[in-house]
């Protein structure tokens, strides 16, 4: 979640900071603004639910008092991250950057989404029959794989614009960065970097299979490959885990077929 801040008011800036608070510009505070896009999505999402299976309007209602509840919930939880952030943010940091590193870390603080929360899921489960369930799931599998598809496109466009592509490049790779990365670029909203700090040195391993690449690319498009965009997918699995692991899944523990 982002939100532009204009104001900063830290209350005792001193070792132990016992409030900071975020401002926008008309005054509302960063709890203010986190439970207003709680509450907006919620709204949002509730109208699909009763547009796509039909809810009655006591379903309706019962939906809305545990998003209410859910809502609670994630700005408490939010708070908890907040108090952790600004406790492990020391003095000699916010010398350094006038705190403005502590705003950074505040606005991607907490839950992205208050529709995680027990109550909410434990609610939907509940009020809705099976058969409304069962519907609304196939639903949302659907828009999963539009935003998949739609990922993919604008990664290849950006690649085709660069390796000016085949017909035949564009589908081969497009299969083959879908089958890799399409779940990792549906889930991901924001466009990719290639990072500052990225090895040149081409030690790590690949993303995509070098030999499946060199056999769809020329010398001069593979060269470019690797420079322009093989260390924008390993940023798709930077998050201290590796990308081959994350991409197949946990591994399944074999049950021993002896007697205990």
């Amino acid at each position: 979640m982002r939100a532009l801040y204009f104001v900063v008011v830290c209350l005792g800036f001193s070792p132990v900071v016992q409030e900071f608070v975020l401002r926008d510009e008309n005054g509302r505070s960063d709890a203010a603004i986190r439970r207003d896009v709680y509450e907006r999505e919620f709204c949002i999402l509730i109208e699909d639910m009763a547009r796509t299976c039909e809810l009655t309007q006591q379903q309706v209602s019962k939906l809305r008092v545990a998003a209410k509840g859910a809502v609670i919930s994630a700005i408490e939880e939010w708070k908890g991250v907040k108090a952790e952030i600004v406790k492990e943010y020391d003095e000699e940091e916010r010398e350094l950057d006038s705190g403005m590193g502590l705003v950074v870390q505040l606005q991607d603080a907490g839950p992205e989404t208050a529709t995680k929360q027990p109550r909410w899921s434990n609610a939907v489960q509940q009020t809705l029959t099976k058969e409304q369930l069962r519907k609304y799931e196939t639903a949302e599998a659907a828009r999963i794989m539009r935003s998949r598809q739609a990922a993919v496109a604008v990664f290849i466009a950006r690649v085709d614009a660069k390796l000016l592509l085949s017909n035949r490049q564009r589908a081969s790779l497009s299969k083959l960065v879908d089958r890799n990365f399409g779940v990792l670029m549906a889930k991901d909203p924001g466009s990719r970097f290639v990072p500052f700090y990225a090895d040149d040195s081409r030690d790590s391993k690949s993303p995509i299979d070098h030999a499946k690449l060199k056999s769809l690319f020329s010398d001069a498009q593979m060269t470019e490959w690797q420079l322009s965009f093989e260390d924008e997918l390993r940023a798709f699995t930077d998050d201290n885990v590796g990308w081959s692991e994350l991409l197949s899944g946990p591994k399944e523990k074999k049950e021993s077929s002896k007697a205990p």
